[in-house]
């Protein structure tokens, strides 16, 4: 038997008795209890455990929250509730996968919109294109525009690949 302390990495369960399992420093041990377990993912917990048959971890006895080492001088009680850890993974995982992913998409529907209304002004002209070529045009003038706005919003960090050149004039590509 030993004391097993650290942070649920996953509840899962109930299998097909009733039973669940806690991930805790990347092994599963199964709660020998029926009924969902009283924490959830994110909880920094202690338990004892032992092997069932000699090979499946199980949680032996309760399973308790155990409050978090103190910071210096951080004021708090020291006791890390499983919403707070929640919320900042919500949070680190918005800053690193959605904002970025919501900045794109912005960015493409200007550049879209900037691409109708240089069509629609005919500074962008398609008249010496091929018409298989001007679906090409149009795409790269697309992502070529969504990469700068895209630059731009990120404080003129550009993406590798898309940093911006001077306009060749459209006359002339096409001839």
């Amino acid at each position: 038997m030993s004391t097993v302390k650290g942070v649920i990495e996953k509840v899962s369960g109930p299998n097909k008795g009733g039973y669940y399992a806690i991930k805790v420093g990347g092994t599963f041990y199964g709660i020998s209890k029926k009924g969902a377990p009283d924490f959830a993912e994110g909880a920094t917990v202690e338990f004892d455990s032992y092997l069932k048959d000699g090979k499946y971890a199980t949680v032996k006895g309760d399973i308790t929250a155990v409050k978090a080492e103190q910071k210096s001088g951080s004021g708090s009680t020291g006791y890390v509730n499983p919403k707070d850890a929640y919320w900042e993974a919500k949070d680190a995982y918005d800053k690193e996968v959605v904002q970025p992913r919501i900045t794109y998409l912005a960015a493409y529907e200007r550049a879209v919109g900037f691409a109708t209304l240089a069509i629609s002004s005919g500074a962008l002209n398609f008249e010496k294109a091929k018409p298989a070529e001007k679906l090409g045009i149009l795409e790269a003038f697309v992502e070529e525009r969504t990469a700068a706005i895209v630059a731009a919003s990120n404080g003129g960090d550009s993406p590798a690949g898309t940093e911006q050149k001077e306009a060749e004039p459209t006359e002339e590509k096409w001839e």
